[in-house]
């Protein structure tokens, strides 16, 4: 198959057997990556698998345009049941492990059952083996790299593990490539670890066919240079995200919420500029295989150490749990970084437990008796070295905000709590901790309670983001801020046809723009490339740069109505398993005491904040667009079967959860899939 390794590489863990499947069982339909682990989700886990239990799948995925030379061609999509939701677990990961599982000649790895003792995976191109890995247990993730790199005497093999965290199962641990790459958020490296997989570590030698090279060179160039041209290319490739997270804080939108509801502006003397830490100690950019951008940043502080980071790393362990002492910082992520645990979750459920405290709901004596308070190097080291440990109050936060919630509220009288259960003031989806980015603009609250992973980063609304942050973006004019307002909401009017539809405080649009942008990025996600280089980070790549190199690559008529009609079928499929996993409309929500609340600080404090109507309202054109029912959230079977998904139609029906079925016969599915 051109530009596919042309295998799915089955491997039972109980058993140690090793299998393979060809990928033109799903390929035609579902593409690669996270298409293609979506689809294997579906047929393989269901309400009733255990997230860390054995019958629990792990899959990890190219897509085909990894390992060639399209920009950012690097990106593995990881899936599983997630233990921090118990719905649709998904992460994505950089670096360069998906071009080598490529060269090896495989598209996918799917982990079954659970290994009787600590193992690593090691393919190298038909050999596959399961090694033993008691000696690396309790290694750092970087020590796991080096370790492997050594008995396994070849420098070129590439690797994914899991640090402490996720050896003892913590719900929110990560799953690491190189240094700075981390798939987080749901929990996958608790699910690895579960499985007694403490890595696995892949050497191919197969390279990649594609059907015109020539045709598939010019393609790839075209890309690069679009990627090259774009506006926001120069200050992402040279210094990355730091001006524009500071701007998100100094804006209100990053910070904004329950860390500061009853606090004065924090950081009054700017210790936490990003843009001034990266001068002071950066040393240089780094970016995954293929990628021109280069969009993290590699930091050496000599007191503390070196590590690399992008993103939302700077905002959660500084400004959400008020710390403003920038060693501090650094040091917990490098922590985070080498002990295999999400910053984010690990932040927001230190916030959580800090505001508890300040509200005289939660003592110190049912934290192991440290004060919650805010900004403390005690408190923030000693919950998250506890919880990756699972030793004493960590123990309960290893588990999550709801099992952390129920801990508390079993001790502490409910007049203390209000009334209300410790687990109605936690900034969380579905228990999966939410990001800095307050909800109380209308869109993000939209991209919060619909996203796919209970989760707002895949659908963000970036005109919004864009509108406003601008004002107070750092180094820009006023002349240049206006400008960049102007221009986003001219493109928001572009997109939905709605004059209003960049106004930040107008609900105008906003559902066809978070749909949108959903749809957009499911395509990298597919073929395997970074949807940082889409309209999702203003990089510019379109559907027809896609589809331009898969049609020279595969040597047949990709269009790029075709992958815009793949990833709507990838989010039904999505949208349907975690439908039968118990996922309906009133799922679809933020936390209650955010609605009518405005922005607490920054540069739009006492503005914004969602109406729960409108809220609403915006629900009820999001599922239209998506076709998916009002009433319930679940995809219906005009909708199924307009994605070639009557199978699921008909399962759903089976589960009696098909919107408004009758009983009518859906056309029969012509699939390779057993179920």
């Amino acid at each position: 198959m051109n530009l596919y390794g042309g295998k799915i590489l089955w491997i039972d863990l109980t058993s140690g057997a090793v299998t393979t499947q060809s990928t033109s069982d799903y390929a035609g339909m579902y593409v690669g990556g996270r298409g293609v682990n979506a689809r294997i989700m579906y047929d393989n886990v269901g309400p009733a698998t255990d997230p860390l239990g054995p019958e629990n799948v792990l899959a990890f995925g190219a897509g085909p345009l990894s390992g060639t030379l399209f920009p950012g061609c690097s990106r593995t999509d990881i899936m599983s049941k997630s233990p921090v939701t118990n719905l649709l677990g998904n992460a994505n990961v950089g670096g360069d492990w998906a071009a080598e599982l490529k060269y090896a000649g495989y598209d996918h790895v799917v982990l079954r059952g659970r290994a009787e003792s600590p193992v690593y995976i090691s393919i190298r191109n038909e050999k596959v083996q399961l090694r033993d890995a008691t000696e690396l247990w309790g290694r750092t993730t970087y020590e796991t790299h080096h370790a492997i790199h050594e008995e396994l005497d070849d420098p070129e093999i590439k690797v994914l593990c899991i640090g402490p965290a996720g050896e003892n199962q913590v719900t929110f641990a990560t799953v690491h490539s190189n240094v700075g790459n981390a798939a987080a958020r749901t929990g996958m490296g608790a699910v690895m670890g579960s499985k007694n997989v403490k890595a696995l570590a892949v050497r191919g030698t197969k390279g990649v066919t594609v059907a015109d090279p020539k045709a598939f060179f010019a393609a790839c160039m075209e890309a690069h240079e679009t990627v090259r041209g774009a506006d926001y290319f120069e200050e992402i490739s040279t210094i990355g995200a730091v001006r524009g997270e500071y701007a998100y804080v100094l804006s209100g939108i990053e910070a904004g919420g329950d860390a500061h509801e009853t606090a004065p502006d924090f950081d009054p003397e700017g210790k936490t500029d990003y843009h001034a830490f990266w001068k002071k100690y950066g040393h240089k950019r780094t970016g995954c295989m293929g990628c021109p951008v280069h969009c993290m940043e590699n930091y050496t502080m000599p007191e503390v150490g070196s590590t690399v980071l992008s993103c939302e790393l700077y905002t959660q362990l500084t400004w959400e749990v008020r710390n403003d002492d920038m060693p501090l910082w650094f040091e917990l992520i490098l922590r985070c970084q080498e002990a295999g645990i999400d910053n984010t979750s690990m932040a927001l459920t230190i916030q959580w437990l800090m505001e508890l405290y300040e509200k005289g709901i939660l003592d110190a004596g049912l934290t192991d008796g440290v004060p919650m308070e805010w900004g403390s190097r005690e408190a923030i080291s000693g919950v998250l070295e506890s919880t990756v440990a699972r030793t004493g109050f960590g123990h309960v936060v290893a588990q999550g905000m709801k099992a952390t919630a129920e801990h508390l509220d079993a001790r502490i009288p409910a007049e203390r709590r209000g009334g209300v259960s410790t687990y109605d003031y936690a900034m969380q989806v579905n228990n999966n901790p939410m990001y800095g980015i307050n909800p109380r603009m209308n869109s993000m609250a939209l991209s919060y309670a619909i996203g796919r992973r209970s989760d707002c980063i895949q659908d963000l609304d970036m005109h919004q983001f864009d509108t406003v942050s601008a004002p107070v973006y750092p180094g820009w004019s006023e002349q240049e801020r206006l400008e960049a307002i102007a221009h986003e909401s001219e493109l928001a009017t572009a997109l939905t046809g709605k004059a209003d539809a960049g106004d930040p405080e107008s609900y105008e649009g906003k559902a066809q723009i978070v749909h949108d942008m959903g749809v957009t990025t499911g395509i990298p996600d597919m073929a395997g490339s970074c949807k940082w280089h889409t309209k999702w980070l203003y990089l510019d790549l379109t559907p027809e740069h896609y589809a331009k190199a898969l049609t020279a690559g595969l040597g047949r008529t990709v269009t790029a109505e075709d992958l815009l009609r793949a990833s709507l079928r990838l989010r039904n499929v999505e949208r349907a398993l975690e439908c039968t996993m118990g996922r309906r409309r009133e799922n679809d929500t933020i936390p209650k005491k955010e609605f009518n609340k405005p922005v607490s600080r920054g540069h739009w404090k006492g503005r914004l904040g969602v109406d729960p109507e409108k809220f609403e309202g915006m629900k009820d054109e999001y599922y239209t667009l998506r076709g998916w029912d009002l009433e319930t959230g679940v995809p219906t079977a005009a909708t199924l079967h307009e994605y070639g998904l009557d199978d699921i139609a008909h399962d759903l029906a089976e589960r009696g959860i098909l919107p408004h079925w009758t009983g009518e016969s859906v056309d029969a599915p012509v699939t390779g899939h057993d179920r």
